[in-house]
C-alpha cells in the first residue's frame, strides 16, 4: 500500500505531465467522491467515481486551451494532501484568456484517494 506522500508526490508527477487520467487510474479509489467549485460554472458540481472524474476532465480539457499549468506542493495533512494549481488558459468557445489559481484537496483512505475538492478564486 503507498503512503500519502508517495501518493501525493506520483500524482503531482503525472498532472505536470498532463497525465490526469494516469493518475486517476493509478490513485483513484473506485466510488470516489470529487467536488469541483461551487457549481456555478459549466463542468462544476459533484460526480461519483472514476469515470465520471475521467468524463468531467475530458470535457475541461476539450473546453481549454492550456497555455500553462504550474504545481505547487503537494501540503500533506493527516490522511489527506493538497496542491495549488495555477493555470493560464484559453476557454475555446469565447477566445477569452484567463489566469487563475486552484486548491485542490485530496482525502486519502487505505492507499486511494476517496474524495477531492477543488476550490477557485473566480476568474
Amino acid at each position: 500500500m503507498s503512503t500519502i506522500s508517495e501518493i501525493a508526490h506520483d500524482l503531482v508527477a503525472r498532472c505536470q505531465r498532463f497525465d490526469f487520467a494516469g493518475a486517476m487510474d493509478a490513485h483513484y479509489h473506485p466510488d470516489i467522491e470529487s467536488v469541483e467549485g461551487d457549481g456555478s460554472m459549466p463542468g462544476a458540481g459533484r460526480v461519483r467515481g472514476v469515470q465520471a472524474c475521467k468524463d468531467k476532465g475530458a470535457y475541461w480539457q476539450s473546453a481549454h486551451e492550456v497555455h500553462s499549468m504550474q504545481t505547487f506542493g503537494p501540503y500533506l495533512g493527516d490522511g489527506a494532501f493538497s496542491v495549488v494549481y495555477d493555470m493560464d488558459v484559453t476557454v475555446k468557445a469565447t477566445g477569452q484568456r484567463m489566469q487563475g489559481r486552484e486548491v485542490a484537496y485530496y482525502r486519502v483512505q487505505d492507499g486511494k484517494i476517496v474524495y477531492e475538492n477543488f476550490m477557485s478564486a473566480p476568474m
